[in-house]
């Protein structure tokens, strides 16, 4: 039986220029910006990914954020294994970042294509940067 992920997407409304597959954070206004892990920059948790099509949405127009579910084929920068929040605004990756978040996870679909499935742990761990 094939594994089936229910998507959900959820709407805000953005607070800077936001593009598809850039997870994003939620402002106590309800406001949507980039997540970033980063020390000293720290936006999180990271609740969702912005949705596939939506390409520079300005600040203050609705950008639609997958907060479950999935995108295929992953990102490009991607590999199979756990995605973290990146240290860099909006950006995904493969290695933990300054302040651990996991994002989702990359796994290799029977058709053999690379799929993350979005599954944002809300509660990070700190970590701090090692030398």
């Amino acid at each position: 039986m094939p594994f089936n992920v229910d998507k959900h997407d959820y709407s805000a409304i953005a607070g800077e220029t936001l593009s598809e597959d850039e997870a994003v954070a939620i402002h106590s206004d309800g406001t949507a910006w980039l997540a970033s892990a980063g020390s000293g920059v720290e936006d999180m948790p990271g609740v969702g990914i912005v949705a596939s099509g939506e390409v520079d949405v300005e600040a203050g127009e609705r950008v639609s954020i997958r907060t479950s579910g999935s995108i295929k084929p992953a990102p490009n920068s991607l590999t199979v294994g756990a995605v973290y929040l990146s240290d860099t605004p909006g950006a995904l990756s493969n290695s933990e970042g300054n302040t651990s978040q996991i994002m989702g996870y990359v796994f290799l679909g029977s058709d053999g294509v690379e799929e993350l499935m979005i599954a944002p742990e809300l509660c990070a761990d700190n970590h701090p940067a090692e030398s």
